[in-house]
């Protein structure tokens, strides 16, 4: 392994799309979201439920509340769904080819958009998946590295390498 690797991505809108849906799924803030979210409504269709039966209410009430309720999480999962593909394409970075040096201080990006130099004390972890390298700066800032612009299997390789040897909570999803 060389003390540097140098390669050239493009982060599509595609790309963007799947990192941050993917992001997003495994967030430990979406499943706490989701969580107290099905815990409200439950608790809510339950008390409607059970004013039903007690005769307090008619079944009327009752599937207006289920309706209600349904609606609401449709839409609080379109907008998991539809958030990314917003978010994607608002995001500068996109559709521009970048020039990226790793070496063992940092990375180094060069772009119509300017020039950016982070050390490694920059990134708090790094996340592997079968499409990115996902190299995160905090809890939802990262940046996504496609693995299908890296020319050969040994640029996957040495890049894994280098970010192995930088972090040690490295992780494969």
């Amino acid at each position: 392994m060389s003390d540097s690797i140098t390669f050239k991505y493009t982060l599509t809108e595609g790309d963007a799309v799947r990192a941050l849906r993917f992001q997003g799924m495994h967030s430990k803030l979406f499943w706490v979201m989701a969580g107290l979210f099905i815990l409200i409504l439950g608790y809510g269709i339950l008390g409607s439920l059970s004013q039903v039966m007690l005769g307090e209410k008619d079944w009327y009430s009752f599937l207006r509340h289920l309706l209600i309720n349904s609606c609401l999480g449709a839409a609080w999962a379109a907008f998991n769904w539809f958030y990314p593909v917003w978010a994607a394409k608002r995001r500068p970075a996109v559709g521009v080819e970048r020039e990226v040096t790793v070496s063992g201080e940092g990375m180094t990006t060069r772009s119509p958009l300017g020039y950016s130099e982070l050390t490694w004390a920059s990134f708090t972890g790094v996340l592997e998946t079968d499409d990115f390298f996902m190299l995160f700066t905090g809890r939802a800032s990262f940046v996504a590295i496609p693995k299908r612009d890296l020319a050969a299997i040994s640029a996957v390789s040495d890049l894994r390498e280098f970010l192995r040897a930088q972090f040690a909570d490295y992780r494969r999803a």
